[in-house]
């Protein structure tokens, strides 16, 4: 397609356009205005008009003397009838993304942009950031692991937004959801690189910060604590951003990481775009990249692959387990699991860390464990006096206690007896 330079006086409208554009001629000259005469006119072999007779009115009120324009001279004349039609309908049917629009326009308040040149009308945008209000994302935080393949990456997910659960800027704002989703984190990494997360070279990294310079940041909070739980390196503020947009975002790096491998982590994903620019930078400087992120906010591009969930431990098999007086290393071998896992899955489950739970649960196995023990004493003392021992916390002094009190019990039973006689 060739782009050439024409005479405005030289173009010819087309005088049956059943376009009215009047109303939108003020907006286009500020637009052009602003940034420039950035798409040209299509006009036919004649200099008719095929499409852009707002543009064409707009540079006559800016007072241009040529425009770019395209000659569509590989069409029919039908296919030129057809074409002027379409190009103006088909706009017709795109509607606005209430969330991108109201996160872009907000984006453009802090520079000096008036989007009311360009046709935005500000009590519209009200009633829009209201309407997206009410249709706030919501999450269950019920895991689903998910992988999205896109052009040149595959990113994957924790969680996913649906129709019922809790507002996401809520679990943004809870430090103790940084810990589920940390938990969630260690418990991938470890299931997915095993031993290689030391051996290989591998650190952590967050994308960066657009609005939230100052106090808590949720996706910092988590890999603080993924680092911690698995002690590998994470580089606070690695990347800083020069521009607030989520579509095409400026990104430079500050501190670029030792390891060869980098864990790429946000706690939300959108487009894509700014994983998809924080990983080219790490690309560009040689680095291996993992992407993860906490919750899937829309269907971003290419199919989803669900993905096998980390293994879930049953609780009642867990319960038993600790009614039956295992150790952790017992417990860990029977649920194929290491105890890191065991221990995060129970702050999870119970919001305790395992030696609390274990103190709890273990109790209910002490009535059959003292069943068996009187059971045993009439076959083997020495069997029942282990048993005491060894799982109910008795001694040798609380058996000689028992024996008196036994008695006691008797000597009281036949006085009784006797006074009633």
């Amino acid at each position: 397609m060739e782009i050439k330079n024409f005479s405005l006086a030289d173009l010819k409208p087309y005088e049956k356009n059943p376009r009215k554009n009047d109303n939108a001629v003020d907006a286009v000259a500020n637009s052009i205005k602003q940034f420039g005469f950035k798409v040209p006119i299509v006009i036919d072999a004649q200099n008719v008009i095929v499409c852009g007779h707002t543009r064409y009115k707009a540079a006559q009120q800016l007072g241009l003397e040529s425009v770019p324009c395209v000659i569509a001279d590989d069409l029919t004349p039908a296919q030129v009838k057809a074409f002027r039609l379409a190009d103006n309908k088909v706009s017709e049917l795109a509607s606005w993304d209430d969330a991108f629009l109201v996160e872009e326009l907000n984006d453009l308040s802090t520079f000096d942009f008036d989007m009311g040149d360009f046709g935005f009308d500000v009590s519209e945008i009200g009633l829009r950031r209201k309407s997206w209000a009410r249709t706030e994302k919501l999450c269950d935080l019920k895991r689903k692991i998910e992988q999205h393949p896109q052009s040149g990456m595959i990113v994957t997910s924790f969680y996913k937004v649906g129709k019922r659960g809790i507002p996401i800027a809520k679990i943004k704002e809870q430090p103790d959801n940084a810990e589920l989703f940390a938990d969630n984190l260690c418990d991938y990494l470890e299931c997915a690189l095993g031993g290689n997360l030391t051996r290989a070279n591998w650190c952590i990294c967050t994308t960066p910060r657009r609005r939230h310079k100052d106090g808590f940041h949720f996706s910092t909070a988590i890999c603080q604590s993924t680092s911690k739980k698995i002690g590998l390196p994470f580089y606070l503020d690695a990347f800083s951003a020069t521009n607030r947009g989520r579509i095409n975002p400026e990104f430079k790096m500050l501190i670029n990481p030792i390891e060869t491998n980098v864990i790429l982590y946000d706690d939300i994903i959108t487009t894509g775009e700014t994983l998809r620019a924080t990983r080219q930078l790490l690309v560009d400087a040689g680095h291996v990249v993992l992407l993860l992120v906490g919750i899937k906010n829309q269907t971003i591009g290419g199919g989803v692959i669900v993905m096998a969930n980390l293994k879930e431990i049953d609780k009642k098999t867990f319960e038993k387990l600790c009614a039956l007086q295992c150790t952790i290393k017992e417990i860990c071998s029977f649920l194929d699991v290491t105890d890191k896992t065991l221990s995060r899955w129970c702050r999870r489950t119970y919001g305790m860390p395992f030696s609390d739970i274990f103190a709890i649960k273990r109790q209910k196995g002490f009535v059959s464990l003292r069943r068996t023990q009187f059971e045993l004493a009439e076959k083997s003392a020495a069997m029942a006096i282990f048993l005491g021992k060894q799982y109910l916390g008795q001694s040798d002094k609380d058996a000689w206690q028992r024996q008196q009190d036994e008695k006691l019990l008797e000597l009281k039973e036949r006085k009784a007896e006797q006074e009633d006689w």
